[in-house]
């Protein structure tokens, strides 16, 4: 007898699938989902009494330029007035900025030294000559 049960438990499962079992699954997710739904409506219509949207209402316009135009050309006019003409960075250190195209012409007469190390202020004053303490 225990080659029966061997047998037994080595049978392969029948192909079969319980069709009534997988049936009544999906019609009560069906049902489920239908009276939920059924039951919200209900429910939405009980407790909401009136409209749910309300009309947008319409503001007034930001006043933040009133006329573009002017506050444009005013700030170009400024941007040129930095870019053209000289003025104090910082005072007590001797920095001052120069016209753009001023700039440009003292990197071009410096030629392919450009580039190179900056002199320090008293060092070109004095001829190159630096002070010994």
């Amino acid at each position: 007898m225990p080659d029966n049960d061997a047998r037994a438990e080595q049978r392969p499962e029948s192909p079969e699938v319980a069709a009534r079992t997988v049936l009544f699954t999906i019609l009560s997710l069906v049902a489920f989902v239908g009276l939920s739904i059924l039951g919200a409506r209900i429910y939405y219509d009980w407790e909401v009494h009136g409209p749910v949207n309300v009309p947008p209402t319409t503001f007034a316009k930001p006043r933040l330029q009133i006329d573009d135009a002017a506050d444009l050309a005013k700030f170009e006019k400024e941007q040129q007035a930095q870019i053209d003409g000289y003025a104090w960075v910082d005072r007590s250190q001797d920095i001052i900025r120069i016209p753009v195209d001023r700039a440009m012409a003292i990197v071009v007469a410096k030629g392919a030294g450009a580039y190179g190390p900056i002199e320090a202020p008293a060092a070109a004053a004095n001829g190159g000559a630096t002070k010994q303490p």
